[in-house]
């Protein structure tokens, strides 16, 4: 019995040790301001999580080309996204690419929103 309740509270302890090392996933935003330019010029800017290399932002924005081009400072870890027009539906599409990212929140000055939340203010 003793082995039992040691090999659980072992397991248990490994599985909180996992959980508490999940990197960050938010993403940081201009703000309220930039945005609703962004929404007319067509041009947005992310702070992506630290993690995130040039290639592997390359290679998601690869997918949605169609959409938009991505220019990415890996220093600054800042995604310049351009629309390649200005339907408003196909904006939406930035949300599959932040998801792509790893990304599921984003601060919008002092306010953290989830993906959904973001779409529907702000894209």
């Amino acid at each position: 019995m003793k082995k039992v309740i040691c090999l659980f509270a072992l397991i248990l302890g490994f599985g909180f040790f996992g959980f508490s090392q999940e990197v960050s996933s938010m993403s940081v935003s201009k703000g309220k301001v930039e945005l609703k330019k962004s929404a007319e010029t067509g041009v947005y800017q992310f702070e992506l999580p630290e993690y995130c290399t040039k290639e592997e932002v390359a290679k998601r924005a690869a997918y949605y080309s169609s959409y938009f081009t991505v220019a990415f400072d890996e220093a600054s870890s800042m995604a310049t996204v351009k629309m390649l027009d200005g339907v408003a539906s196909k904006r939406k599409v930035i949300a599959r690419f932040l998801a792509s990212n790893g990304v599921r929140s984003m601060k919008v000055d002092d306010d953290v929103l989830s993906i959904d939340e973001f779409i529907k203010a702000y894209l």
